[in-house]
């Protein structure tokens, strides 16, 4: 009989300890949800906010300035270089371009006299019945 109510009485003791630990995990899983959600929370509105004015900080005094200056020194004069080049290159090849039309004209006319060729050259603003 006492070794039943020692073997009642020690489930009892131990039921109440499951009890009181089991409040005490509860409370610590209350605090730890609180403190993870603080954290999201945290880093969801501040740090996003703070790592949003520091990266346009950082484009606006950082990154502009570099990239202005690499288009200054390299990009506009590279490309203002090319377009003289391409002008020069134009008016240099103009006589050379009139010599070659005025040489294809000349061969164009037998090859019209044989109809192996039709070659019209037409100018622009002009119509068909104005070549003729």
């Amino acid at each position: 009989m006492f070794y039943m109510s020692l073997c009642r009485s020690e489930r009892l003791v131990r039921r109440l300890w499951q009890e009181v630990f089991g409040f005490l995990r509860l409370l610590s899983d209350f605090v730890m949800v609180f403190l993870v959600e603080l954290f999201r929370f945290l880093l969801q509105t501040v740090f996003h906010r703070c790592v949003a004015a520091f990266t346009n900080l950082l484009s606006n005094h950082v990154v502009w300035p570099i990239l202005s200056a690499i288009h200054n020194v390299v990009i506009q004069p590279l490309a203002v270089l090319l377009w003289l080049i391409g002008l020069a290159l134009g008016q240099l090849l103009n006589p050379v371009l009139v010599f070659l039309r005025r040489l294809s004209h000349i061969l164009a006319a037998p090859l019209r006299a044989f109809r192996l060729v039709e070659v019209t050259y037409w100018r622009k603003g002009t119509s068909a019945v104005e070549q003729v």
